[in-house]
């Protein structure tokens, strides 16, 4: 039993350029933004089970699924599916994790479990995805609302029955209601032997509206840490799968389309950003003297960076300014 939730992690220096190493390796696919549920935390706006518009067609996903060798062979070793609900697209996900898995590609789900009416269909639907090593399944007082922990614990049995390396993801607002707190309890208690992670919210999407203090204080000085690329069900390239994962304009981290350059090329155009590089070595902090520069009117600049609260949309804008500047572009790789 415990008074406080453990959140996010305590990286060392070497941990720090293990992880960053690794978010070259690692590549995610949305491939749906429909999902049962309506969080209002959530940083992806979902349409209903319904709509089928923003799922990945199964022709795109034959085609990705014939190009994970070529991933394979750039370095990745691990792909995560995502949504939205991913185990709504349950055809396209049993393609690409089998594509991925032939080709020595560690394979990762992020689901919240609406599926795990009872262990029976809990262990059915886990069997059926057996290119999926890594099960990630999602709970919090927000999901709560619309799935029950009861399923949450159901899916992960049955993951861990079936051999399945399994974690629960807890997203909290900051600082943790006793809610919280209790139901973190009630998982501990329910799977002992099960990794339990919780993190703060991002106010971005309908998340933005959920109070929280885990909002930045000041320009972060450190690192930016993203977990690699994510190729939408549209075959649109985001740069990371926090903040910007559903924000297509107005920053300045813009790749090709998947389907025009394939997935070879968008990863290439990822690792060899070098206003992404800059800012996975040195955090955002690195761009403000050249802002000042350049534009040193910017209204990012007139405001008290250690007084008020900036969020990603603002200095991924100042970020656009920076990438205007030529002298950047002809510093990159």
């Amino acid at each position: 039993m415990t008074d406080a939730v453990p959140v996010g992690l305590s990286l060392s220096g070497e941990q720090l350029r293990e992880h960053q190493r690794l978010s070259a390796q690692h590549v995610t696919f949305s491939v749906t933004e429909s999902c049962p549920l309506r969080c209002s935390h959530c940083i992806v706006a979902t349409v209903p089970v319904s709509d089928r518009s923003r799922t990945m067609p199964m022709d795109r996903a034959e085609s990705y699924a014939a190009q994970m060798g070529s991933l394979a062979r750039r370095g990745v070793r691990f792909v995560t599916f995502t949504g939205g609900e991913p185990l709504l697209a349950r055809r396209q996900l049993q393609l690409l994790s089998h594509a991925a898995y032939d080709a020595g590609i560690e394979c990762t789900v992020v689901t919240a479990c609406h599926w795990a009416t009872s262990t029976a269909t809990a262990e059915k639907v886990v069997a059926s995805l057996p290119a999926i090593e890594c099960w990630q399944v999602s709970t919090d007082e927000f999901h709560s609302e619309y799935v029950s922990e009861d399923h949450v614990v159901r899916a992960a049995k049955a993951a861990a029955k079936l051999g399945r390396n399994v974690m629960v993801r807890l997203s909290m607002s900051l600082p943790e209601s006793a809610g919280v707190v209790s139901l973190y309890n009630r998982l501990r208690d329910a799977l002992p032997d099960i990794r339990i992670f919780a993190q703060p919210i991002i106010a971005m999407g309908r998340g933005a509206s959920v109070p929280s203090f885990s909002e930045m204080a000041e320009v972060p000085a450190w690192p930016c840490v993203p977990q690699g690329m994510v190729v939408r069900f549209d075959g649109t390239v985001a740069p990371c799968c926090a903040g910007l994962v559903d924000t297509r304009d107005g920053h300045p981290f813009q790749y090709s389309n998947a389907d025009s350059a394939g997935l070879e090329g968008v990863h290439q155009e990822w690792c060899t950003d070098p206003l992404l590089q800059l800012i996975r070595a040195s955090g955002f902090s690195a761009l403000m003297p050249w802002l000042r520069e350049i534009a040193p009117d910017h209204a990012l600049l007139a405001r008290d960076v250690f007084g008020e609260t900036f969020m990603l949309e603002q200095l991924a804008a100042a970020a656009s300014v920076v990438r205007t500047d030529e002298r950047f572009e002809a510093s990159g790789p």
